[in-house]
């Protein structure tokens, strides 16, 4: 009997931990600086309220890397999965801002890229390290 209530605790512990650690995680994150690459690795080609796109020529060394887009505040505006391209060819994303959100002309974001993505990471620690960051204003068209 012990070990029946033993095993059923200790699963409604695991399930309680992987309920916080799911939804919208990252807002309730610290994003830390990593390496700040020059700018001239990154481009923004186009972007609208709904959109931003960059040309990015970074050569990561793994397939696929998570990209945050940070408002000034330091709040996720839009993120995701992207494969990397790797010997120093650019590869596109295109990074649509959550619901409710769009992009705005005059105002600092930062991209933030780490190999991880923020569930994972919440599920020990509320830092998530970034590999790369690249801050940018968005100009008017």
């Amino acid at each position: 009997m012990k070990k029946v209530l033993f095993a059923a605790l200790s699963i409604s512990v695991v399930l309680g931990a992987l309920s916080c650690a799911s939804g919208d995680v990252s807002s309730k994150m610290s994003f830390y600086h990593g390496q700040t690459i020059p700018d001239e690795f990154f481009k923004v080609t186009e972007w609208s309220p709904d959109h931003v796109a960059f040309e990015i020529r970074v050569d990561f060394k793994i397939v696929h890397m998570y990209h945050v887009l940070l408002d000034e505040n330091g709040k996720p505006l839009a993120e995701g999965w992207f494969k990397v391209a790797k010997m120093g060819a650019a590869y596109t994303a295109v990074m649509n801002p959550k619901p409710g959100r769009t992009f705005e002309a005059g105002k600092k974001y930062r991209l933030c890229i780490g190999s991880e993505s923020p569930e994972k990471v919440f599920i020990t620690t509320s830092s998530y390290p970034c590999v790369s960051d690249y801050e940018f204003v968005l100009t008017e068209k």
